[in-house]
């Protein structure tokens, strides 16, 4: 489990260092202070780097993405350049000369990203000349050996000393998987969930993951909260008017004989779905959740916290969530009482965000019930 979090140059978000984490935390603030910047690079500090996580966070933010593929009309500059909206301000100097994206736990575990130079050069062995590969910064001199030079983003885990590069050779990004899993594995399994939710076919899988295991219960007990009539869960494959397939959730309801979609009992089940499923596949990592709130009424929020504080302790998940909402950062706190959780807000100083941590539930639900401004 992280104890502490420290990201430079990620998006809004300069600098940011949380001292204390706890194993269930949520975090809040005003517009444009970082929020979902801090769950995103969590995620990439999760998967190491790997460059088809970085392609997942620029899809979703809508990013062109043309040079994610092999396309010999793209030049270096633009390759790099679609890197570039995941840098503060956009700025390439900070990749070049100002350290990098840096994410992790303190400046010895730590994902950095950063730009180098990959030479191919030639190289006198046992009497005879050969073609090695090296890795240097961007200021080191060329010599006469080298045989050919390129720009590349190299990842690196501090901790591990391990890395990979991604060549900016204006051929295109070809792969998204461009180094073995098995030489730079995940830091730690994960799961982030946008404020939308998930895709069915995603669901399908996530289920598939932990049918016919005791978790189950935890997923019927989840989707009570909404529906206390439900009794059992499936996902099935059942075909549309177009004769596509397509897996669709269903739920049986105490009295009644037939199965119900889910989808048909309103967008809090989904959620409350999405998230239950996406936590359990999180097991021994970190869970992240947009906007806890997002389609869920006040008074099921509770119970939603009471599961995930029960399952993130049981299963050794660590959570992290963001909201907008008093009403979530109330029940969270009554949630939290004697239990390992720990509130954030996030507030912007200039070109710096800076974190208030609220370790103590009372203090949280005093501010809410006086209506102290939280946010």
């Amino acid at each position: 489990m992280m104890e502490s979090l420290l990201i430079n140059n990620y998006k809004n978000i300069r600098h940011l260092h949380v001292g204390k984490l706890g194993r269930v935390n949520l975090v809040w603030g005003k517009n444009n202070t970082g929020k979902s910047s801090l769950l995103e690079a969590l995620s990439i500090y999760a998967a190491n780097g790997r460059v088809g996580q970085l392609y997942d966070i620029l899809k979703h933010r809508g990013e062109d993405l043309n040079v994610f593929r092999f396309n010999a009309n793209i030049s270096a500059d633009e390759e790099l350049n679609s890197f570039l909206p995941l840098v503060s301000d956009h700025d390439r100097s900070i990749l070049e000369t100002g350290g990098g994206i840096q994410i992790g736990e303190s400046d010895e575990k730590m994902v950095s990203i950063q730009l180098v130079r990959v030479n191919r050069v030639r190289v006198k062995q046992e009497n005879k000349t050969v073609t090695m590969r090296e890795v240097t910064s961007l200021n080191s001199p060329l010599d006469g050996n080298t045989i050919s030079s390129h720009l590349a983003l190299q990842v690196t885990n501090h901790e591990l000393s391990l890395n990979y590069e991604v060549a900016m050779d204006g051929q295109g990004v070809r792969d998204l998987d461009l180094m073995d899993p098995d030489a730079l594995p995940l830091n730690f399994p994960f799961k982030l969930v946008s404020s939308t939710g998930e895709q069915q076919s995603t669901l399908d899988k996530l289920w598939s993951a932990i049918s016919m295991s005791e978790s189950e219960d935890y997923v019927i007990k989840a989707l009570q909260i909404i529906e206390p009539r439900i009794k059992r869960f499936n996902i099935l494959t059942t075909e549309n008017n177009v004769k596509e397939q397509g897996a669709v959730p269903f739920v049986m309801l105490e009295g009644k004989p037939n199965r119900v979609r889910l989808g048909s009992m309103g967008d809090g089940i989904n959620r409350v779905l999405t998230i239950i499923l996406s936590l359990i596949n999180s097991k021994g990592g970190l869970f992240l959740l947009d906007e806890f709130e997002n389609g869920l009424h006040y008074s099921v929020q509770r119970n939603l916290w009471n599961i995930i504080f029960e399952l993130a302790e049981s299963l050794d998940i660590q959570v992290f969530a963001t909201t907008h909402s008093n009403d979530c950062i109330n029940s969270f706190a009554h949630s939290s009482v004697g239990k390992d959780g720990l509130a954030i807000r996030l507030d912007a100083h200039g070109d710096n965000i800076s974190a208030q941590l609220y370790d103590n539930p009372e203090d949280l639900i005093f501010a809410v019930n006086e209506s102290i401004e939280l946010r």
